[in-house]
């Protein structure tokens, strides 16, 4: 495996590049930089930005990234994410899916009180 990945980036070098600068996204969005400033999250992660620019298709990651900066930089302040809202949400549209087109109200309410509780 890993001789086959040597010779796909020996003979592309845009792949290897682009597989550098992910890894270094990776590593800069770890858990143990919970412990460094916000000020210096900030710079390394804008110092990433200008790294990832070079490939056109970071542009977007860059863009969503730019978008909710402020919310990505504070996990590494609070050491918290949305993640059990974003589940429950998961959860609710799934019920709304598989249950779409119940015509009795107290039914659905019946079926929403059992699904959650």
């Amino acid at each position: 495996m890993e001789e086959t990945i040597h010779q796909v980036f020996s003979n592309h070098e845009e792949l290897k590049t682009a597989y550098r600068i992910s890894q270094d996204f990776k590593r800069w969005y770890d858990i143990s930089n919970r412990f460094k400033t916000t000020e210096k999250n900030t710079e390394d992660l804008h110092r990433w930005y200008l790294q990832a620019a070079t490939i056109a298709e970071f542009k977007s990651v860059i863009k969503m990234l730019r978008k909710h900066e402020v919310q990505i930089v504070n996990y590494f302040r609070l050491g918290a994410t949305n993640a059990k809202a974003e589940r429950l949400n998961g959860k609710r549209q799934r019920f709304i899916t598989q249950n779409y087109g119940l015509k009795d109200k107290d039914f659905f309410l019946y079926r929403t009180a059992g699904y959650f509780s």
